[in-house]
């Protein structure tokens, strides 16, 4: 299954990294039919063997309650509010590219992969296909050569918009898996260690390309955070080296994006940071003062939200939210904020008590989820994301399996404490 698994993430990545369309039809796609037949073929499997048992159920439970509630406000929409403008056809394609699609990404990703090794080859290989997305992203952009996939689609700001998504999404993407990178490195040696040097500087390289101030943020900020967080988890002295580490290779990777001739858009990026409010947002408090000030007429809506998609529906805003949880509230309310809220806190907890019983190579997997998770985090507040998604449930679902799968590999004598260990990760509060 493993393998199946990585076949399904290589199809979805290649085909954005070269520009391939896979859609066949409205709503029909070679991804569509890879995800639900692996889907389905998971579940045909889980009932008649009945060898798997329901697991990770802190992350799941919100997660479907998530989606349930997204689908019910769709509904209610069509039924009652009947906003002007909403198409059921093109929120339904949404709504089914969106949460539903995630949930299935992450249920197939975790329940997929039977025990760590598995789980450790894949990262492994989708990490190495990560960074062989970045390296292709920085030739193209440099023309060295001109490949022709990657050029043409830098923003009007000159920013490297990359494989996934736009240039913020891109950088988000990178926020999440450059722990993931930083591991494929420390793990490495020979002439694979210098190739994930060399592949670590491109896509650090690539980060900076994309010029995202939000994704910055998100690594500075989710560092300091992870680092508290994981505090009773990694030795000081560890922190410490490896700050020193990551600041060294910052200053490398800053010279190198100078060095390739994105050195002006840095300065311009970051130098607005000393100008007024307004410019140091791009806008966003502009829009993000627009959004709250329509739910503000409706005081309901912070609760509730106004429904599935239908702040982009609606003909009152001419510009994305450029922040996850604003969408999220406006969308879904404080219904829909705290759900997700309570998935990620969980994805955390989850990785965190793991890292208890882990061995030393997937601790350093699990460590790196969280640093990266809560980058991204921190760096969707400044933006939204749409084509990363399911790139990112594929990871935490791969990795969260880990933090379970290790309990049977352990000697008999500590099992049953770290099994005991094992159900606080669905029962301890957060």
């Amino acid at each position: 299954m493993h393998y199946l698994l990585f076949t399904l993430f290589f199809v979805l990545f290649t085909s954005r990294v070269l520009g391939f369309d896979l859609s066949l039809a409205p709503g029909l796609s070679v991804k569509n039919g890879f995800l639900y037949l692996i889907f389905f073929a998971l579940a045909v499997e889980t009932a008649l063997t009945r060898r798997r048992k329901l697991e990770l159920l802190s992350v799941i439970t919100p997660f479907v309650i998530y989606v349930g509630y997204a689908i019910f406000s769709w509904v209610v929409i069509l039924l009652v509010m009947k906003y002007p403008g909403y198409s059921p056809i093109r929120t339904a394609m949404t709504l089914k590219a969106g949460p539903i699609e995630n949930l299935m990404v992450l249920l197939i990703f975790f329940y997929g992969v039977s025990d760590a090794q598995r789980a450790i080859w894949l990262l492994r290989s989708i990490v190495w296909l990560v960074i062989v997305g970045n390296v292709v992203t920085v030739i193209d952009m440099l023309n060295i050569p001109d490949l022709g996939l990657i050029g043409e689609k830098s923003d009007e700001a000159g920013r490297t918009v990359g494989p996934i998504g736009n240039a913020n999404e891109y950088a988000s993407f990178l926020a999440l898996f450059l722990p993931g990178i930083a591991v494929i490195y420390w793990n490495a040696s020979g002439f694979k260690k210098l190739l994930a040097g060399i592949g670590g500087f491109l896509s650090g390289i690539a980060f900076l390309m994309a010029v995202s101030r939000g994704a910055v943020v998100g690594l500075l900020v989710g560092g300091v955070v992870g680092a508290i967080y994981l505090r009773d988890n990694i030795p000081p002295r560890i922190l410490m080296r490896a700050a020193f580490a990551i600041l060294l290779l910052s200053v490398v990777v800053v010279i190198g994006a100078f060095a390739v001739g994105y050195g002006d858009l840095l300065i311009h990026r970051f130098g607005i940071l000393e100008s007024s409010g307004y410019e140091a947002s791009s806008g966003r408090t502009m829009i993000w003062g627009r959004a709250l000030d329509k739910m503000l007429d409706y005081p309901v809506s912070f609760a509730t939200g106004f429904g599935w998609y239908a702040y982009e529906s609606s003909r009152n805003f001419t510009f994305a939210t450029h922040n996850s949880y604003l969408n999220i509230l406006f969308n879904l309310g404080m219904i829909g904020v705290s759900l997700f809220g309570l998935i990620a806190a969980n994805v955390l907890r989850v990785a965190r008590i793991g890292l208890r019983r882990a061995s030393s190579e997937s601790r350093s997997w699990l460590i790196a989820l969280v640093f990266g998770f809560l980058a991204l985090l921190v760096s969707i507040f400044f933006g939204e994301l749409h084509q990363p998604w399911l790139y990112i449930w594929a990871y935490v679902g791969i990795t969260l399996r880990l933090a379970i799968a290790e309990t049977g590999n352990q000697p008999a004598d500590t099992r049953r404490a770290s099994i005991r260990v094992a159900k606080k990760i669905d029962t301890a509060p957060i």
